[in-house]
């Protein structure tokens, strides 16, 4: 005889066979919601912003991001581990089936949207997800989840809660309040100095202005000058990012600083990895709470083991190691 949770479980099942159609009303299609945030009227993308045509953004956190990327270190060197514990086959394939916002089942889903974060979290310093619920029509049983994704420049952060605000698809100015239970926030790592020391940073490197001349500025400047103004903008940029790494490290430095400085750019993509692992960690907990498990995520990692990174950075800086086991480590 099948117990109640095998009949729970099999009435979710047939509810997830449909696609996430409804809104926050009983009865209006496949179930419905507890969304709070809205769409809003304008494209919110990064192209609408001038300030992502910077240098900083093009090229810096293209590279960063490069450096660490799962999505590219799972396809080419398979670094990074993971798997459910501790929960039931049905809890799995629904964390799978809805994770990256996809009806598929495939393994690369959880590095696909882990790779999503690490692109937000770059480019954002923070990234802030609303966790949606969907309720049978009849019973209101939990079934399924969605993750929507809020920009920062329409939400103010407050203790217990996230304001959101803007002009919503129909036209009007609507502002929301969010229960950070509800929410799913990852910060810039703290050992980086969190959030506020990154929108300091991105601020400052933003006041430098363009990395090329403008074609005045070409046209009136004798090529001297031109020169002089470049190096002096790599020297000002490379200053403000020293923590996290230079990408493009002066010429100058000696090959210890040079290694130095790509043992800190392998720090800050692991870094930002642990904090994005401790948001699919958030996740969990909220399914967790709604499914009645105890679930966990067992992320194993050699590439973005902080231990690691700590061990080899110390003898480094000590002379114990050689430049090749430094160098094999850094590119691995």
């Amino acid at each position: 005889m099948a117990s109640e949770q095998d009949n729970i479980w099999e009435k979710r099942l047939a509810n997830q066979q449909f696609e996430l159609i409804g809104s926050t009303t009983p009865g209006g299609g496949n179930g419905f919601h507890d969304r709070k945030s809205f769409d809003l009227k304008h494209d919110s993308s990064y192209r609408d912003n001038t300030e992502h045509d910077h240098w900083l953004y093009f090229v810096y956190f293209r590279d960063l991001l490069n450096s660490f990327d799962p999505q590219l270190q799972d396809r080419f060197h398979e670094n990074l581990e993971y798997e459910l514990t501790n929960c039931s086959q049905n809890y799995e394939n629904t964390f799978k089936r809805y994770i990256a916002g996809t009806g598929y089942h495939y393994r690369s889903e959880i590095i696909d949207f882990l790779s999503q974060l690490s692109k937000w979290l770059i480019n954002d310093g923070k990234v802030i997800l609303e966790f949606i619920s969907w309720f049978d029509n009849d019973d209101r049983s939990f079934y399924a989840f969605q993750l929507k994704r809020l920009p920062l420049k329409n939400v103010k952060e407050k203790r217990r809660t996230v304001i959101y605000n803007g002009e919503d698809e129909s036209g009007r100015l609507k502002t929301v309040k969010i229960p950070k239970e509800k929410c799913v926030i990852i910060n810039w790592p703290e050992k980086l100095g969190g959030f506020k020391s990154y929108s300091s940073t991105v601020a400052k490197i933003l006041q430098l202005g363009s990395k090329l001349p403008s074609m005045e500025e070409t046209a009136s400047l004798e090529p001297e000058k031109i020169l002089s103004r470049g190096k002096s903008w790599d020297q000002n940029f490379n200053r403000h990012v020293s923590s996290w790494g230079m990408m493009h490290p002066d010429k100058d430095l000696t090959e210890f600083y040079k290694e130095y400085n790509s043992l800190k750019v392998r720090r800050t993509g692991n870094l930002c990895m642990e904090a994005i692992l401790g948001g699919l960690n958030q996740i969990i907990k909220k399914l967790n709470t709604i499914l009645h498990e105890e679930a966990k995520l067992d992320a194993r990692s050699d590439h973005y083991s902080i231990e690691k990174h700590q061990e080899i950075s110390a003898r480094w800086m000590n002379g114990k190691v050689s430049f090749a086991t430094a160098n094999k480590y850094i590119r691995s």
